[in-house]
């Protein structure tokens, strides 16, 4: 009678440490992933995602606020949209704009080209706002000038407005390159506002106009973080 009880007691400790090991094994899993989360919360950035642009603009958010890089950040900007606005309008030109695939075919390249200069805006600004220090900036100067440069975009994509309406099957054609320039914006204005709080109130207020055009293109981000 006592051998059956001595493998019963066997087994119930075999069945301890098996519990025990996969305690420890769980445990170990989850330090693991825990390690992991800085590399995936970095990866994310850069999918698109309804959250995509706070979760990214806390990159932004930790470095310092200059008021003059800053401001000649969205200068340049808006200089290089200008000079994409008559790209656009010369390509467009040249080709028949009832056709929406020719329409595609020669806008594709300056879209994305108006991209990389937001991409390259938002570069400048991880790379020079070390550390924050607002107390010397001039916030509606600063206010100003992204209002310009997001009304030279829309100079810039006007065309393709009055396009979209005569040709509705145009706005889901240029849609793959219009949804990046919107992410990609809405990114450096979080990442702005994160260290200048109330700058985007400001930039609404002086764009409160343009919200159905912004929204037409499909920059429903930007207008979102602006209230418009």
């Amino acid at each position: 009678m006592s051998t059956p009880r001595q493998g019963g007691g066997d087994a119930r400790q075999g069945g301890g440490d098996a519990r025990q090991r996969g305690i420890r094994t769980f445990r170990d899993l989850k330090m693991q992933l825990i390690s992991l989360l800085p590399i995936l919360a970095l990866a994310t950035t850069a999918f698109s995602s309804p959250v995509q642009p706070q979760r990214a603009a806390k990159v932004l958010s930790r470095r310092a606020v200059a008021s003059d890089t800053i401001s000649t950040t969205f200068q340049t900007l808006t200089t290089q949209l200008t000079a994409q606005e008559t790209a656009l309008q010369n390509a467009l030109a040249q080709v028949d704009t009832s056709n929406a695939t020719q329409v595609v075919q020669v806008v594709k390249p300056i879209l994305e080209a108006i991209d990389d200069d937001i991409n390259a805006a938002k570069s400048t600004l991880a790379l020079r706002l070390r550390k924050r220090q607002t107390s010397d900036v001039d916030i509606d100067a600063i206010a100003q000038d992204i209002a310009d440069a997001i009304s030279a975009l829309l100079s810039a994509l006007s065309p393709l407005e009055d396009l979209i309406d005569e040709l509705p099957i145009l706005g889901s054609l240029l849609a793959p390159f219009l949804s990046p320039i919107n992410i990609d914006l809405a990114i450096v204005l979080s990442g702005v506002a994160l260290v200048l709080s109330g700058v985007l109130a400001l930039v609404g207020d002086l764009l409160s106009a343009l919200g159905g055009a912004l929204s037409g293109l499909g920059l429903t981000s930007v207008t979102g973080l602006l209230g418009l």
